[in-house]
């Protein structure tokens, strides 16, 4: 009786709701990474370093963090179709926004909610 009782699918979602992990950023214009569920929601960040920062003698914010959900679409070079992240990194500043989302060698941990 489901309605007393959890399904299995119910029990997995309680017992493990979100997944962490760590992407290597390899400097190029974007990178794929395939998740093992669909999540709902994945927050994403550059370790050891802001959310945000602007950079005053260029005059733009940088971008080294991201969230982005399934059904709106993402901030600051994120994307999430069914169970791939994809993370963008700029080149150069556009409308006083460079995202830091692959950068070389950087480490980025993401948080992803089923």
């Amino acid at each position: 009786n489901l309605t007393m009782h959890l399904s299995e699918a119910d029990r997995t979602l309680l017992t493990a709701p979100f997944k962490v992990g760590v992407i290597s950023g390899n400097g190029n214009t974007s990178k794929d990474h395939i998740l093992a569920f669909y999540p709902k929601l994945v927050f994403v960040f550059l370790r050891n370093s802001p959310l945000i920062e602007y950079d005053v003698t260029n005059s733009y914010t940088r971008c080294n963090s991201a969230l982005v959900t399934s059904a709106s679409g993402g901030t600051c070079g994120a994307e999430l179709f069914l169970d791939t992240l994809t993370l963008s990194q700029s080149s150069a500043a556009t409308n006083g926004r460079f995202f830091n989302l692959n950068k070389s060698g950087g480490q980025y941990v993401y948080i992803a909610f089923k």
